[in-house]
């Protein structure tokens, strides 16, 4: 015997949750496209796409009408169909009792207008205030508790077993993209039980106390299972949306006479987001058609445009989660940052942040995470994470952690940070500290990077240079000077960063009266900064290895060319090989390396004259492998 309600007069949430959550969004349909009636279809097949979804399968019943006052005071109608004494609704929503329609028409305006839990009465959209949760499932939990009463003859296995099993798959594609959660009942007094029914249908919302949930074995399809939970959700059809004549047109001449009123728009509803022709609870395109000779006339609903699928039961639609998770939003996700600590600071450009939030959501669901900051806006994704520092402005940031669940739930977590300009590296390339004759001219090069903007050397016009103690006497990458009074001079070259950050470094040359002129030399290969690639791996000495070909000369004013003995060839990387490479203007080196990410060899050519005055040039190579 079907449970009666516990109250004396209507409840919304057997009506018209088409009140509670179509005053969310009118989201949902309830024929998966069909025959307009079910048949019988071969044992073991469920019910699929081809079948009108059906209270009782081809039951016809009285049809009745209610009108109403709406929020604005004008009248509204719904109409309905009583089959077995209920009130049944577009074919698988169950109202109520017959009995308890009857009384709402009897209600006072008040009383209807507080039942009816209308949009302006009961819900403020995405506002503060919520009411109506009595007729949603609080907390978005679910009780539920199987019958376990089906019983095919025509089926060879335990079909209560398999009934479980389908709405549990419902149940996990409910759980899966939205904040409900279904649970086993223990001793709650509202909750869902599934039984055995001649079709497939539901109350709409929470009604209050056992709340049946009618399948027919062959509605064991996990989609059709779905469908009426959203139901007992609080969804109705899409198709009855207030805007649907601008998405669908209905066929009148198609339907059976007795079924119109299931096409009716359900203008006490609340319609949010685009309509979805793809909705699990839209009418299939031959619900409740008219027959002849055993097929449908015609469709019952074409589409705008026309060839739009419609009724399909092979998933929930975006827009079914959409309305899911504006309807039940469940509880907000937690989230606290553990790196980086308040005050915490960054030199911009190398390193980077590293940010870690924990984040706990309380459905166990996954929740997004985002890191902005007040200055440079957003940053990075994800709970553990290195923010580039390049992306951050130089100074104090408020970063935030937000992390933003399934429902649209928000929270949030700060600290405090900032991002310093420390100040960049300077290298002198040449000279290298020696003796140098007075008045000579003295070629100085300098190397600055800034260590805030990875891999950018700065200009040479950043690049001042300077007698220790003295004025600037030149600024660029390339300087030559020479010096008058003999004695060691301390040659200063300072790096200065766009924000004024500077660094120095010096060379000490010692200025000789000198009796003859010294030699000049050069380098001609290799390039300087050139970048290499190894050649092979030394398998006896454990290192990688490049071979070139080096080429360079010196001339002296009193000696002419030099060769042989007198240039000499050298690199720095004495810990890997010996400095020697070779003598006199051409030498095939080679150079080793341990490194997979690189070598870095300074070359130097040395020149010495028959008086001993010596000059040298320098060239740094980059040897490179992958490995």
């Amino acid at each position: 015997m079907r449970a009666q309600p516990k109250r004396t007069h209507f409840e919304p949430a057997s009506f018209l949750a088409v009140a509670a959550v179509l005053l969310v969004l009118l989201i949902t349909s309830c024929g998966p496209g069909g025959s307009g009636d079910l048949g019988q279809p071969e044992h073991g097949e469920p019910w699929g796409a081809g079948h009108t979804l059906e209270h009782v399968p081809g039951a016809q019943g009285e049809v009745k009408s209610l009108t109403l006052p709406g929020p604005d005071g004008a009248p509204f109608t719904l109409t309905y169909e009583v089959i077995g004494g209920l009130a049944v609704f577009q074919g698988d929503m169950l109202l109520g009792t017959a009995e308890e329609l009857a009384a709402l028409e009897d209600a006072d305006g008040l009383e209807v207008q507080g039942t009816l839990l209308y949009p302006g009465i009961c819900w403020t959209f995405l506002g503060a205030t919520i009411r109506c949760e009595h007729y949603r499932w609080p907390d978005a939990v679910v009780p539920y508790a199987f019958a376990n009463d089906w019983d095919d003859p025509g089926h060879a296995g335990d079909e209560n077993a398999i009934m479980r099993a389908a709405i549990r798959g419902a149940m996990d594609e409910i759980e899966r993209v939205s904040a409900i959660r279904f649970v086993p009942r223990t001793s709650q007094d509202d909750y869902l039980r599934f039984h055995s029914g001649e079709g497939c249908s539901s109350f709409i919302g929470r009604r209050g106390g056992k709340q049946d949930v009618e399948l027919h074995f062959d509605c064991r399809n996990t989609f059709i299972v779905a469908h009426e939970l959203l139901h007992a959700l609080g969804f109705n059809h899409e198709q009855s949306r207030k805007d649907r004549d601008s998405h669908v047109r209905i066929e009148w001449d198609n339907i059976r006479p007795e079924e119109k009123h299931n096409f009716v728009i359900a203008d006490h509803s609340f319609d949010v987001g685009p309509y979805d022709h793809e909705s699990v609870m839209h009418y299939g395109d031959e619900d409740f058609c008219r027959r002849a000779n055993g097929r449908c006339v015609g469709k019952t609903i074409t589409t705008i445009p026309a060839g739009i699928p419609i009724g399909q039961l092979t998933k929930l639609s975006d827009g079914d989660i959409m309305a899911l998770n504006l309807a039940y939003r469940g509880e907000p996700p937690t989230v606290s940052i553990t790196s980086p600590v308040a005050g915490a600071e960054f030199p911009r450009g190398y390193g980077g942040v590293y940010a870690q939030a924990y984040v706990y959501d309380p459905e166990g669901k996954p929740v997004s995470l985002t890191w902005s900051s007040d200055v440079s806006g957003v940053v990075a994704t994800g709970n553990m994470v290195v923010i580039d520092a390049r992306r951050l402005a130089y100074g104090p940031h408020v970063l935030t952690a937000q992390a933003v669940d399934q429902q649209g739930n928000v929270a949030r977590a700060t600290v405090n940070m900032v991002v310093t300009n420390e100040p960049p590296s300077v290298e002198i390339l040449r000279p290298a500290p020696g003796t140098f004759c007075a008045n000579e001219p003295v070629e100085f090069q300098a190397r600055a990077v800034d260590r805030n903007e990875v891999g950018y050397v700065l200009p040479g016009s950043a690049i001042s240079w300077r007698v220790a103690g003295g004025a600037t006497f030149a600024t660029g990458g390339t300087v030559s000077r020479s010096f008058a009074a003999t004695g060691p001079a301390e040659v200063v070259a300072r790096a200065t960063d766009e924000r004024g950050a500077f660094a120095e470094a010096s060379v000490t040359v010692d200025v000789s009266p000198c009796t003859d002129l010294p030699p000049t030399v050069s380098i001609s290969a290799p390039s300087d900064n050139s970048m290499l690639v190894y050649d092979g791996f030394d398998e006896t000495r454990g290192l990688w290895y490049k071979d070139l070909n080096l080429a360079g000369s010196a001339s002296d004013p009193e000696d002419g060319g030099l060769g042989g003995a007198a240039l000499v060839w050298t690199t720095d990387q004495t810990g890997l090989q010996d400095a020697l490479l070779g003598t006199g203007t051409s030498v095939s080196a080679r150079l080793y390396g341990d490194q997979c990410g690189g070598v870095l060899h300074t070359i130097r050519l040395t020149a010495t004259d028959s008086n001993g005055n010596v000059r040298s040039d320098q060239v740094r190579v980059s040897v490179y492998t992958v490995c």
